[in-house]
């Protein structure tokens, strides 16, 4: 009988122990949480810029000028897919073009991505409050030893290959109510910077821009329409991808 009553106390007392144990670990860990947090969450981790992407509104393009008096033989294109390799993205201050003082968002190579989808966020980040007026961001072409070092990755081995391209765009092209799939490849690299219609406040909150693709801008010219197919066509597509995109303030 005095066995079975140590027994049990000495059971009770454990669990007390244990009981008083994890209310401390409780307690400490509540207020290790509150001193991260502060009414929900803490602002740091809030993304306060995301940029995305979306094409114009003018996505179909038809040709419907007098054939007699064009070299082009394509009466409709429409872009359904464009990817393009980026290096670097940043946003430059209002006002301030010194080099340098650039909010970088991304450095390291990774894929833009445009489709019939809708605005779609491409990177997200926190960057210092005030007031910005251009999106700045190279186009990037890899190295044999970078293309050989991506080549297995997911992401980015579209761009691996051996032509190691920059651009990808895909589509219809429409001749004489023929309709066929194409898939353009350019390897074009530049820094573009795209200037807002008016420069932009970033705080606290999340502010969002689209980076809109403008499809007429690289395949019309004077003449019609330009066959992507066609190798002739370019030099004229590449010069004019320059000029094809735009920044909306969503």
């Amino acid at each position: 009988m005095i066995r079975l009553l140590l027994a049990a106390y000495t059971r009770q007392k454990s669990l007390g122990i244990l009981s008083a144990f994890l209310f401390t670990a409780f307690v400490l860990q509540s207020c290790d949480s509150d001193s991260f947090t502060s009414a929900g969450t803490s602002p740091s981790t809030i993304p306060n810029i995301q940029v995305g992407t979306e094409f114009s509104s003018i996505n179909a393009l038809a040709y419907t000028k007098d054939q007699s008096i064009t070299l082009q033989s394509v009466t409709g294109i429409q872009v359904q897919k464009m990817r393009i390799l980026i290096k670097e993205l940043k946003l430059r201050p209002a006002q301030d073009s010194i080099p340098g003082n650039e909010k970088t968002l991304r450095s390291q190579p990774f894929v833009m991505e445009w489709s019939a989808a809708g605005f779609t966020v491409a990177t997200s980040a926190t960057i210092p409050a005030g007031n910005f007026d251009r999106l700045m961001f190279q186009i990037h072409r890899f190295t044999p030893p970078e293309a050989n070092t991506q080549a297995g990755n997911e992401a980015l081995r579209d761009f691996a290959t051996s032509d190691r391209p920059t651009i990808i765009i895909e589509g219809t092209v429409t001749n004489n109510g023929r309709t066929e799939m194409f898939t353009y490849r350019s390897n074009v690299v530049f820094n573009l910077n795209v200037a807002f219609d008016q420069p932009v406040t970033v705080g606290n909150s999340t502010r969002k821009l689209s980076l809109q693709f403008v499809p007429p801008t690289i395949f019309r010219n004077s003449l019609g329409l330009l066959d992507p197919r066609e190798p002739r066509n370019q030099n004229v597509i590449d010069n004019a991808l320059r000029s094809a995109f735009r920044v909306i303030v969503k």
